[in-house]
């Protein structure tokens, strides 16, 4: 599998329509001949973390505050590699999830 970086998820070299291209050529196209899901994708973790505390502001009134961390070790969901055989891309992975999202937020419960 070699080394998974940003810039080269899997060894493009081992792709090739040359051999594709002259059966088509020759008259006598068909398909290649590598196996599916052959290629995988970076794996994804994530930790989500709250906070919620209730303050009573009467007999029938509460008040309710919330804190919220999404992906609070802020780590980098890369997308999946280009898998176009051909592209200048092939391999790397060109997009990512977003990182850290804090929120907060108050509601009145009545």
């Amino acid at each position: 599998m070699g080394q998974k970086t940003v810039s080269s998820w899997f060894n493009a070299s081992c792709f090739t329509t040359a051999a594709l291209e002259q059966a088509l050529a020759s008259g006598q196209p068909h398909f290649g001949n590598s196996g599916r899901n052959i290629l995988d994708a970076p794996g994804l973790n994530n930790l989500d973390f709250a906070l919620m505390k209730d303050f009573r502001l009467g007999e029938r009134l509460k008040l309710q505050f919330r804190a919220e961390t999404f992906n609070i070790a802020n780590q980098a969901h890369f997308g999946y590699p280009l898998d176009t055989v051909g592209s200048p891309n092939i391999g790397q992975l060109t997009s990512a999830g977003d990182g850290r999202d804090i929120q907060f937020a108050m509601k009145v419960l009545f």
